[in-house]
């Protein structure tokens, strides 16, 4: 190390003083590379991110407890983002972040759906407690509906919402097993022996809608099948006389010793409060056999569309005391018109006569019935034909009756709809 010494001058004071030796100098000038390189170093890092040696992160560590840089609880909001590298497995994948506002929106939305849900029930509710809260008894009264896989959707929905709103034991009959909304709709057709079945054309729509299973695909593609041995009529029409004598049969199965069983149709309409008030007038320990009289070949039956009405001990009789009835007549429904007919003689044959029931039980709709004393002097039960539109006007007229309770026996009350 050189030291330089200046002497004072006669004009100026003379001052100790030593200039800085040039090593000093030269290890500056090595340091400035060094803290170039560093500062490059830290810009090339990924934004958010900072070496364990910066300069901030010492700032940062030796904070005064405030809030901000200066504290040492202070994190940077863009490194709560996502994890660090180091901090992640390797198999591990870090699940996609929603943000608090598209929670908040699927949440209100399930509300919503839930809220609208809540509100139908209550809805249906209210509107079933308005018809039916006046209304008593009924409660050892079964309907069975006969209908098709062809025209079940079109028509028993309706029913249930309006004329059999308020009936406690309702059982659904097709010729297609399936659920309906709440309801179970029962195949009536599965314990007809297969020797009845094979070689028969009968059956052919009946086999089709196995295949199919759906009843929406069925209505689609098989409403308008024609009977091969009949081509002006529906194979489903044909179909249908396989069906009526096993009901008999499968409801008494569910529903055993009950006081009535009335049979009606997909487009039978039954004014429940009329139904009950007739039938506690009635005795149902004794064999009887109601419903709308008709005619074939001069021989009587009741029509099964306007609806058939069998007592307790009626329907003991056909299925207890006369086991098997169904199965015996399968072979030979094949050259019979129709089970209406058909089970009206076999009824004759076990002593039970048809009993007369018209107009009471009666096959108009309530837009073609006369306004005259034949229909109108006695309460009405039933109505046939009536299609989905005219049982949501019967049922909505009977849900604005003011007495519930009153049967319908008079023009004044029809009316008023």
């Amino acid at each position: 190390m050189l030291d330089f010494d200046v002497r004072p001058t006669d004009s100026a004071p003379m001052y100790n003083t030593t200039i800085r030796p040039p090593g000093r100098f030269l290890r500056l000038r090595f340091l400035i590379p060094v803290f170039i390189f560093y500062a490059v170093w830290q810009l090339s890092l990924p934004a958010g991110r900072e070496s364990a040696f910066s300069p901030w992160i010492f700032f940062r560590n030796s904070g005064n407890g405030t809030s901000g840089p200066g504290n040492q609880d202070y994190v940077p909001e863009n490194t709560l983002k996502e994890p660090l590298d180091h901090d992640r497995n390797e198999n591990q994948t870090v699940p996609e972040q929603k943000s608090i506002k598209e929670d908040e929106h699927v949440d209100q939305a399930q509300e919503e759906n839930l809220n609208r849900e809540d509100q139908e029930i209550i809805l249906e509710h209210k509107h079933v407690d308005n018809v039916c809260g006046v209304l008593t008894g009924g409660e050892r009264i079964v309907i069975t509906v006969n209908t098709g896989a062809t025209e079940v959707l079109e028509r028993v929905p309706t029913q249930l919402r309006t004329s059999l709103l308020c009936a406690p034991n309702v059982y659904i009959y097709s010729d297609l097993g399936h659920t309906l909304g709440d309801h179970q709709v029962y195949n009536a057709l599965d314990t007809t022996p297969a020797s009845v079945m094979e070689g028969n054309s009968d059956f052919d729509i009946y086999r089709k809608q196995l295949e199919l299973e759906d009843p929406v695909r069925v209505a689609e593609f098989l409403k308008g099948m024609k009977d091969p041995q009949s081509p002006g009529t529906l194979a489903a029409w044909t179909l249908d006389k396989y069906k009526k004598l096993h009901i008999l049969e499968k409801v008494w199965d569910m529903q055993p010793d009950m006081d009535w069983y009335f049979h009606i149709d997909a487009d039978t309409y039954v004014i429940w409060s009329s139904l009950v008030a007739w039938l506690e007038k009635l005795d149902p320990t004794q064999e009887s056999f109601l419903g709308s009289l008709s005619f074939i070949n001069n021989l009587p039956f009741a029509h099964g569309g306007s609806g058939m009405l069998l007592s307790g001990a009626a329907m003991r009789n056909f299925v207890v005391k006369h086991n098997g009835t169904a199965n015996r007549w399968d072979f030979h429904m094949h050259d019979e018109c129709c089970a209406d007919w058909v089970l009206a003689q076999i009824l004759k044959e076990y002593g039970m006569e048809l009993m007369n029931s018209w107009p009471t039980i009666q096959g108009e709709t309530q837009s073609t019935i006369p306004f005259d004393s034949t229909h109108w002097c006695q309460p009405l039960v039933t109505m046939h034909h009536v299609s989905p539109f005219e049982a949501a006007q019967m049922g909505d007229f009977e849900a604005k009756r003011e007495n519930k309770t009153v049967s319908c026996k008079n023009t004044r009350c029809i009316l008023n709809m």
